[in-house]
C-alpha cells in the first residue's frame, strides 16, 4: 500500500510539472494482440514490460482484456479498483495506478472496456486528458488487448504506434493470427506490425512459423511485417505462473527470460534502425490518432 501511495504521489507531481513544458514528450504506445486466446499474450506483455523497465525505461502496462484480464493474477496482486471504476466516475486515475514488479506500473482492467464505446462529450475529453498525463510520465504504454478484434478495442488497435501479433506453432493459432493481421491491414490500421512466436519447441520451428506467416501476409495482403522474435517452450514459464511471479524474475537465466530480453532489445533498436529519431518525432502520435478516431466515429453516429 505504501508503494502504491508513493507511486500515485509521484505521478501527480510529475504530471503537473509536465503541463508547464512547451513540448510534451509522448510515450510510445504498443498494443499486444492475438487471434485467439491461450497463446501467452498477457504473460508476454507483462514480462516484456519488465524487460523494458530493466533497461531503464518507464513503463505503464494497461490490461484491456474486456473484463477477463489477468495481468494482476500473473504478478500475484489483486487491486480493488480498476479502469471500470474510472470510466464510471468512481475513481480518479491516480488511484488506479499500481506499482508492479521491477518498477513497472500497471492498470487493471476490471470490466472497463465494455463501456468504452459509450465515451463521449466530457467523459471522452477526460479520458484523453488522462492519457496525455500518462503519456507524459512514461516512455512506453503497453496495452494488453483481449484476443481477437472487437468494437470496444478497435479504437486502440487503430491508434497505437506499434502492434505485436502473437502466435504459437499450432495451425489454429497461425490461422487466427493471420485473420487478426488481415483485419488490421484491410481496415488500414496505421500501426507498424510485428510478429512473435511463443512456445516454440525449437528455434527452427519458431522461425518456420514466423516466416510462413510473414510470407502469407506479404503475398496475399501486400503488407510488410517485421519478425520480432521467438520465445521457446520452457517449463519454468508454467512454474512461474503457478507461483504468480513473472518468469523473467522467477528464473532470469531461463531460455524464455533470455528470449524476452533479446526481443525488447531488438524492438528498442528497431525503432531507430530505418527511420531517424527526428522523423519519428514529427509523426502523429497515439493521442493524435486516438482523438481523430473518436472524432470520426462520432461524426458517423
Amino acid at each position: 500500500m505504501d508503494q502504491a501511495a508513493s507511486l500515485r504521489q509521484r505521478f501527480q507531481s510529475r504530471s503537473s510539472s509536465y503541463k508547464d513544458q512547451e513540448k510534451r514528450k509522448e510515450a510510445k504506445a504498443v498494443a499486444v494482440v492475438s487471434g485467439k486466446g491461450g497463446v501467452g499474450k498477457s504473460n508476454f506483455s507483462l514480462n516484456f514490460s519488465i524487460s523494458l523497465s530493466q533497461k531503464g525505461y518507464r513503463v505503464l502496462l494497461v490490461d484491456m482484456d474486456l473484463g477477463m484480464g489477468n495481468i494482476d493474477i500473473l504478478m500475484g496482486d489483486s487491486p480493488n479498483i480498476t479502469l471500470y471504476d474510472f470510466l464510471n466516475s468512481k475513481a480518479e486515475i491516480h488511484e488506479l495506478i499500481f506499482k508492479g514488479p521491477a518498477n513497472i506500473s500497471y492498470l487493471a482492467a476490471g470490466s472497463a472496456f465494455q463501456s468504452i464505446k459509450k465515451l463521449e462529450g466530457e467523459k471522452l475529453g477526460q479520458f484523453i486528458r488522462t492519457m496525455e498525463q500518462l503519456s507524459a510520465y512514461y516512455d512506453y504504454l503497453i496495452f494488453d488487448m483481449g484476443a481477437g478484434a472487437t468494437e470496444e478495442s478497435i479504437s486502440f488497435l487503430f491508434s497505437v504506434d506499434d502492434c505485436f501479433v502473437i502466435t504459437t506453432p499450432e495451425p489454429t493459432a497461425i490461422t487466427d493470427a493471420y485473420s487478426m493481421t488481415k483485419h488490421l491491414i484491410i481496415n488500414q490500421a496505421p500501426a507498424s506490425l510485428y510478429l512473435l512466436c511463443n512456445r516454440a519447441k525449437s528455434s527452427q520451428v519458431g522461425q518456420g512459423t514466423l516466416l510462413k506467416l510473414q510470407r502469407t501476409i506479404e503475398k496475399f495482403l501486400h503488407k510488410q511485417v517485421q519478425l520480432l522474435g521467438i520465445i521457446p517452450e520452457d517449463e519454468s514459464v508454467q512454474n512461474a505462473v503457478i507461483s504468480q511471479t513473472p518468469f523473467i524474475l522467477y528464473r532470469p537465466a531461463a531460455k524464455s527470460s533470455i528470449a524476452i530480453g533479446q526481443i525488447s532489445e531488438r524492438y528498442v533498436s528497431a525503432q531507430y534502425s530505418n527511420i531517424g529519431a527526428e522523423y519519428l518525432q514529427k509523426q502523429p502520435g497515439f493521442l493524435h490518432k486516438l482523438r481523430s478516431f473518436f472524432s470520426e466515429r462520432k461524426g458517423h453516429t
